[in-house]
Parts: C-alpha cells; sequence; structure tokens
C-alpha cells in the first residue's frame, strides 16, 4: 500500500511530450513480449504492473483488480471499474489468453483455446446470477444486470491481428451474438499510443470535494492492479468506516488511495527523468 502525498516533479502530462520516451519504453517492453512465446502468467503479471497505463485513465477509470475470485471456483484475470456518479460503478470482467493463441480455426471456427475462454465467462455470468449477494458486495454496484441496460460487460483478450485478420467478420459476429468483446492484445498497445495523459483526475467530486493531491494520485499512471486480498481489505474497511453514497471514487478516495500500489521502478524513473527538465 502507498500512501504518500504527490512530489513537485509528479506530472503526468509530461508524458504527452518530453518525457514520452517513458511511455514509449513500456511500449516496447509490451511488444516484446506479445510477439516471445511467454506464458498466460508472464501477460499477467506485466499488466499488472502496469494496470495504470493500459486499464485506467484519469477520468472515470480508477479501480483495477486482478486474480479476483468468485468463490472457490473462478477466477477473473482482470476486474476495472468505470465510475458511474449517480448511475452507480459498471464492471468490465476481462479473461486474459495469449497473442499466439489464433482465436479461429482455418475453417473460421472458434478455437479451443476461445472456446474454453468463452466458456469461462459463460461460468462467471452464472456464478454472478446465481450468487448475487455476494456478487453485489464484491462489485459494488447498483444490481447485477449482464444482459438489458447492463453494468457488467464481459472481454476476452487473445490473439493478434496478423494471424485473426482473416476472421475479422466472425469475430465480431461472435461478439455480438455472444455479448463479449474479442480483443486482440494490439488493441492495448494502440490504447497507449493514442492515451493522453492529464496531471490531475476531472472526476466529478461536488458529492465529496477532493484535495489536490487526490486528484493528482488519482491520475497517478503508474498505479499496479489491487489484489483480491488488498480489494475485499478494502471493501470491509468502507463498510466499518460507513462510507456510502453513489458516487463511489469520490466517496472512497482517500481510502481508495491507501490500498493503491505503485510500479516504484517507473515512478522513480519518472521522478528523475522530470528532475532534468
Amino acid at each position: 500500500m502507498c500512501y504518500q502525498k504527490p512530489s513537485d516533479l509528479d506530472n503526468w502530462s509530461l508524458l504527452n511530450n518530453e518525457l514520452m520516451s517513458l511511455r514509449h519504453k513500456v511500449i516496447l517492453e509490451w511488444q516484446e513480449l506479445v510477439v516471445s512465446n511467454a506464458k498466460e502468467e508472464q501477460y499477467q503479471k506485466f499488466l499488472s504492473k502496469q494496470a495504470g497505463m493500459f486499464f485506467l485513465d484519469a477520468h472515470s477509470k480508477f479501480i483495477c483488480i486482478e486474480k479476483i475470485r468468485l468463490g472457490a471456483d473462478y477466477v477473473i484475470d482482470f476486474a476495472v471499474a468505470t465510475e458511474g456518479y449517480s448511475n452507480g460503478l459498471s464492471w468490465e470482467l476481462i479473461e486474459i489468453e495469449l497473442p499466439h493463441a489464433i482465436p479461429f480455426t482455418k475453417e473460421g471456427i472458434p478455437s479451443a483455446r476461445l472456446s474454453r475462454a468463452i466458456q469461462q465467462i459463460h461460468n462467471w455470468k452464472r456464478w454472478l446470477i446465481d450468487n448475487r449477494r455476494d456478487a453485489e458486495k464484491l462489485f459494488p454496484a447498483y444490481g447485477i444486470r449482464t444482459k438489458r441496460n447492463a453494468n457488467f460487460k464481459f472481454s476476452v483478450l487473445i490473439g493478434t491481428r496478423d494471424n485473426s485478420s482473416l476472421w475479422i467478420e466472425q469475430r465480431e459476429q461472435l461478439s455480438t451474438n455472444l455479448g463479449i468483446e474479442l480483443l486482440s492484445f494490439d488493441r492495448l498497445t494502440e490504447w497507449l499510443e493514442r492515451r493522453w495523459f492529464s496531471n490531475k483526475t476531472f472526476i466529478d467530486s461536488s458529492s465529496r470535494p477532493l484535495t489536490e493531491w487526490q486528484k493528482k494520485y488519482l491520475a497517478n499512471p503508474f498505479a499496479m492492479a489491487m489484489s483480491d486480498k488488498e480489494w475485499r481489505k478494502f471493501l470491509k474497511e468502507r463498510i466499518r468506516g460507513k462510507i456510502y453514497g453513489a458516487h463511489f471514487t469520490p466517496t472512497s478516495a482517500e481510502l481508495l488511495l491507501k490500498y493503491r500500489s505503485f510500479n516504484k521502478e517507473l515512478l522513480t524513473q519518472f521522478q528523475s527523468a522530470s528532475a532534468e527538465i
């Protein structure tokens, strides 16, 4: 856990220009990993350490949890929350596969790897519905809705454009039919290449005013994913502290930052480079 006030060197917007080389360093490391024959755990570990770069932003996404357990049977690779203010949080549950796993066979049929990932998500959906009370505690939201007016979306990260370019139409059709977004590993690369970094969050905090350092550290792009254990401790402390309200992030900001960890190596590199500007 990291509960420190930001330094004067923490100007995240420098990643858009003067310190863009640090962003490119992360992208290069990611691209090298994608073309390697790495194991699934290595992609999970990399994205967990770089969650602030790949999954979070300064506007509405401030929570990323890795390896969150659904009872004793299932584990979600990543859960990312989006702040919806009066509408509560919405959630994206992500299954990580492999970039070198081909999503479709030569006949355009979902591969065994993709079929397994789809079944995994069907299991998640069933658990959320069958264990609604536990699910609402684990994923604070206004109810558990996976279909109409859904506040849960489901994604599978699998393959690359190179090994699935022939089956783009099948991918999109399958995604529509199942209500599951099928993403290539290239999508994360492009997101980080196009991303704009803000020096502080612009979240609506009228319900619970935030300090300037809270605004800055909510936007910290070097945040790591929270573990299942950290997330559950955070939720328990939130209840003990009687922290309620529809605007989840503003009302929980101080506690959320208490449980946040940061990629110290990258943050130190960023601060050292900032001091030389």
